[in-house]
């Protein structure tokens, strides 16, 4: 065991954030954006400073058609709001209704998915993760029991998990989503971030009867600060989408998604993805490698891409001392049962760790992971002290 000192992050450091996904501004690119929205401002007419058409506006059309092509499908068929959880918070407004108002999410999945379906009135039921996906057989089991409006997947590389969805669950997934008329929702912020191994179809592209809604975004791939998200589905359903989002929020930013479609016509969404992959990949190998010598394998789903390795420990210490000792010690967490709903939470025991890689330092983030093991092992030594010396206290006659 370290020394107790070696549980301390040097004072003169700074913090460990093992929190948000936020990614590294050198993974956006500003000089060329920059450039892209000067030249857009200079073009006449000047409609970039107008509201948008209403009526059920759709998008820019041009960034429609560029995300529709990449997606190979019609222009009509994709909707682009401000931010995928603004088109996830607009979805959930059509999906939930009183008669059928249970969404299915993967157990653990993204803390702010569970608190828009919640506020939605969703009740929100986790089905439990393995390795390559969900538990098919607790999905089932699930779907039969409840009358669900939908099922909420991120399929690659999971968020907080890392996990990514296997092909032969995919299919399994939708056979039960048509058997039982439950939407699906794949989520995909991180798709285009793999490191290595081979991609997986979407669920769009292998639906056959069931019905399936794929969510967008280009804050991991090109810039947040754009706020663009979007969906892709039937027509009729974007076209709610779009009715909903007038009467919400009447326009979207003309601006923002004019500088997106630029961003496509001139390639550099497409060049920014293989930079950023490029960027991230030395610290997942990193992260990787370093989680699997101190924690050891048999607790984590190794990822092959995105942002985030998730582990499962045992633990002696409730998730709030935990949380409070890594502060102490310089790491800053996001607790992990805020990924599980209600209906879900981590068992007696164990705690959920979400450990964002993208953005740090492969010294500090191991550094990191070497303090969380060193306040998990004393946790153990101290609770094994307090029941030997409850034992040692019995009255034994």
């Amino acid at each position: 065991m370290r020394s107790s000192a070696s549980l301390f992050r040097n004072p003169a450091s700074s913090p460990i954030y093992f929190t948000r996904g936020v990614p590294p501004s050198e993974a956006i690119p500003s000089e060329e954006l920059g450039v892209i929205a000067r030249s857009l401002v200079d073009r006449p007419p000047q409609q970039l400073f107008q509201y948008a058409p209403s009526n059920g506006y759709l998008g820019d059309r041009v960034l429609r058609a560029a995300i529709g092509e990449a997606n190979r499908v019609s222009p009509d068929e994709v909707f682009i709001g401000n931010g995928s959880l603004q088109v996830l918070d607009l979805l959930a407004a059509i999906l939930v209704k009183p008669e059928r108002s249970t969404v299915l999410v993967e157990q653990p999945t993204y803390d702010r998915s569970i608190r828009i379906f919640g506020r939605h009135g969703a009740r929100v039921v986790g089905v439990p993760l393995q390795g390559d996906g969900i538990d098919i057989a607790m999905l089932a089991e699930q779907m039969k029991r409840l009358r669900a409006a939908a099922l909420y997947l991120i399929p690659d590389f999971q968020n907080p998990a890392g996990i990514t969805t296997s092909l032969v669950k995919r299919r399994q997934i939708l056979d039960l989503a048509a058997e039982f008329d439950v939407l699906v929702i794949e989520d995909t912020p991180y798709r285009e971030l793999r490191f290595e191994g081979v991609a997986q179809p979407l669920f769009k592209d292998i639906a056959g009867r069931a019905r399936v809604v794929t969510i967008g975004s280009l804050s991991k791939t090109l810039s947040p600060g754009l706020r663009i998200g979007y969906a892709i589905g039937s027509g009729a359903l974007m076209r709610q989408l779009a009715e909903l989002a007038t009467d919400t929020y009447l326009s979207p930013a003309p601006i923002c998604q004019s500088i997106a479609a630029e961003c496509f016509r001139a390639g550099l969404v497409e060049r920014n993805i293989v930079r950023v992959c490029d960027l991230i990949r030395p610290k997942w190998a990193a992260a990787i490698g370093g989680a699997s010598e101190i924690f050891g394998r048999d607790c984590m789903c190794l990822p092959q891409g995105g942002y985030f390795l998730g582990i499962t420990v045992n633990s002696d210490l409730s998730e709030p001392a935990f949380i409070a000792s890594a502060s102490t010690a310089g790491v800053i967490m996001t607790p992990g049962s805020a990924f599980f709903p209600s209906e879900g939470q981590p068992g007696s025991g164990t705690l959920f760790l979400r450990l964002p890689f993208h953005a740090l330092d492969p010294g500090d983030f191991r550094s990191g992971l070497e303090i969380l093991q060193n306040i998990l092992a004393n946790g153990r030594q101290r609770s094994r002290g307090a029941d030997l010396e409850a034992s040692n206290g019995k009255f034994t006659g």
